[in-house]
């Protein structure tokens, strides 16, 4: 156990410490940003970058996952080709769909819409090449190469926008596609130039060979219920995005996005780093026949002690806080972060250990939980407009959703480790 958590500390600390050299920038950044964009256009960047955080979980089927589970080496290796392959039948097909409706709009035949959608598609092809090269380094425990992309592209994403602004919205648009494609393209370089796809299946077409219809099928548990899962619960965190601009205004999801891109984006960074690192260290554990429980124990105990102390002054000064970095136009951001510190703080502790629920194969039942927490979201956000009419309701009874959710999240996930430990 000893050696496992030493090994564990050595994998974050690697991952973390470019991932935080990486968003050190887009932490500068902000202010400038906030300044050089109105809420307004952070709410129309916000609709779309929330339509391709849903649209990232389904573009692999979540095979990219998957990579890191298999005892071979050759499967693991034809696991990253079908999610490949998967992903560029999905980004070709967003692409058409986009350009045909766009030409319909030119006709007059469906509503128009903003020429910069065009590059939905592209965009989520760049993320999906990102996911499954992230998850073959991953494997090979190269972790360095991960924390390097991430450096890539916190370092691209904000200056591009930056240098971008007199296009309004189509500059952050336009910074965060470059941003993730040149990361895609470094970590593809870093797989080709460390030979760590080598004797890759040469079938270089679309079609699946007979051996990858065995193969996904054997895994056919993340393409049916981790991608709905996954999606499920992306397109639930993105709710206040899609409801608050229908219920109240971009304004308000301007607002609203801003306060969650700038707590949840750097925390959310640390959970990721540890993510990566936990499932690789899980996985292998489980795969060797030992316990993991204390593993998790610990885990969550890092968690707790990195976050309570930024999280609590978040919580105490967040209005004067944004008021102060970002300009007063923003201290009501401040008061939405507020609402939310409490889901946001059990979020982190959960989001590295429910990689439990892939080792343990129980995505069944996490989609049913995932069910139920997206009709109380809906619910949450519904009934403050409809009572309220107010979207600091809304945003209220959402983040107490959310908060309960987690608890009881946190709960399962340790009985389901303390009872596999018995």
């Amino acid at each position: 156990m000893l050696k496992i958590k030493s090994e564990l500390n050595k994998n974050f600390i690697k991952l973390f410490s470019g991932t935080a050299i990486g968003q050190l920038v887009p932490l500068l950044c902000a202010p400038i940003i906030s300044r050089l964009f109105t809420p307004e256009e952070i709410g129309v960047y916000a609709l779309y970058s929330s339509i391709v955080s849903v649209a990232i979980n389904i573009v692999c089927l979540k095979l990219d996952q998957a990579i890191v589970l298999p005892k071979l080496r050759s499967e693991a290796l034809r696991l990253y080709n079908i999610a490949n392959k998967i992903s560029v039948i999905f980004s070709a097909s967003a692409v058409m769909i986009l350009t045909g409706l766009k030409v319909f709009a030119y006709y007059g035949m469906v509503d128009d819409f903003s020429y910069w959608w065009f590059l939905l598609g592209l965009h989520i092809f760049a993320l999906g090449a990102y996911q499954s090269a992230t998850y073959l380094l991953n494997r090979s425990k190269d972790f360095t190469g991960i924390s390097n992309s991430r450096v890539i592209n916190g370092l691209l994403n904000p200056i591009t926008q930056i240098l971008l602004f007199k296009l309004n919205e189509w500059g952050l648009v336009l910074g965060g596609f470059l941003s993730r494609l040149i990361s895609s393209f470094y970590l593809k370089r870093r797989i080709k130039k460390a030979n760590i796809s080598k004797n890759m299946p040469l079938n270089k077409t679309l079609v699946l060979s007979k051996f990858d219809q065995t193969l996904l099928k054997k895994y056919r548990h993340f393409p049916l219920y981790t991608s709905t899962n996954s999606l499920l619960n992306s397109f639930s965190n993105q709710l206040p995005v899609f409801l608050l601009d229908r219920f109240y205004s971009s304004y308000i999801t301007g607002l609203y996005s801003w306060s969650n891109r700038i707590i949840q984006v750097p925390m959310g960074f640390i959970t990721s780093s540890m993510y990566q690192v936990f499932y690789q260290e899980a996985a292998s554990t489980v795969a060797k026949g030992e316990k993991i429980y204390d593993l998790i124990a610990q885990t969550y105990k890092k968690l707790f002690l990195i976050a309570i102390l930024p999280y609590t002054l978040v919580f105490i000064f967040a209005p004067q806080i944004f008021s102060l970095v970002f300009g007063s136009q923003w201290r009501e951001a401040g008061e939405f972060t507020r609402y939310l510190i409490p889901w946001f703080f059990v979020s982190f502790l959960n989001s590295p250990i429910t990689a439990v629920i892939l080792i343990f194969d129980k995505q069944k039942q996490h989609l049913i939980f995932e069910i139920i927490l997206f009709i109380l979201r809906v619910g949450s956000l519904t009934l403050g407009y409809i009572l309220w009419k107010s979207s600091h309701h809304s945003i209220i009874l959402f983040g107490i959703v959310g908060f309960l959710y987690n608890i009881f999240l946190l709960i399962y996930l340790l009985y389901l480790t303390k009872k596999r430990s018995i």
